[in-house]
């Protein structure tokens, strides 16, 4: 079953209420652990397709987002720059098409 490995509880209000900054309308973000901008918060908003990763697992912060949108480019540095990530890894196919 999929319930112990999916919350069934979670909420995707910013989702919804971002969609025309979101790449895919089925891939969801969800509301607990997404990533709040606050770099230019009251002008551009704090909404980033993006969550972090939380695992015990895990020793090192890790955020998963989509590849950026030519209208989200903006939200996706000011995130870089909020979260001081020092690497980016892209795990979907090269295109140099920006939607």
């Amino acid at each position: 079953r999929l319930d112990n490995f999916y919350d069934t509880t979670a909420t995707y209000e910013a989702f919804r209420a971002n969609m025309v900054k979101n790449r895919y309308s089925d891939v969801v973000c969800t509301d607990s652990t997404r990533v709040k901008l606050k770099l230019g918060e009251k002008e551009f908003g704090d909404y980033i397709h993006a969550n972090f990763v939380n695992s015990p697992l895990l020793t090192t912060k890790f955020i998963c987002t989509q590849g950026p949108l030519q209208s989200t480019i903006h939200d996706f540095w000011r995130m870089i720059f909020q979260e001081r990530i020092e690497n980016v890894l892209m795990l979907c196919k090269k295109s140099k098409r920006l939607l």
